[in-house]
């Protein structure tokens, strides 16, 4: 099983969240928005155990193996760097 963080909530997100959510070896952990509103909503339609407005807790989970990073282009880089730092696998939707 691997455990995955989304860390986005928006229009993209809910497009991933919806392929992982139907992928038999995937376990959605967290969902992660600066709304937190939005990432709530999204884990209870999605199933996601947690959710939070800081990815940062998602990453210090150790029980996190990847993160999907769905967020604004500009904000990537940093998301991706931190997810790697954390030792988590990490999904980008378009590149660095």
């Amino acid at each position: 099983m691997t455990r995955v963080a989304v860390i986005g909530a928006g229009a993209f997100a809910q497009v991933h969240l919806g392929i992982l959510q139907e992928l038999p070896r995937v376990e959605l952990t967290w969902i992660c928005d600066p709304n937190g509103d939005a990432a709530a909503a999204a884990a209870e339609r999605f199933g996601a155990a947690r959710s939070t407005p800081d990815y940062r807790e998602a990453l210090a989970d150790d029980s996190v193996d990847a993160v999907d990073i769905v967020t604004p282009n500009h904000l990537h880089v940093g998301i991706a760097i931190a997810a790697a730092e954390a030792g988590k696998h990490v999904i980008c939707e378009k590149p660095l």
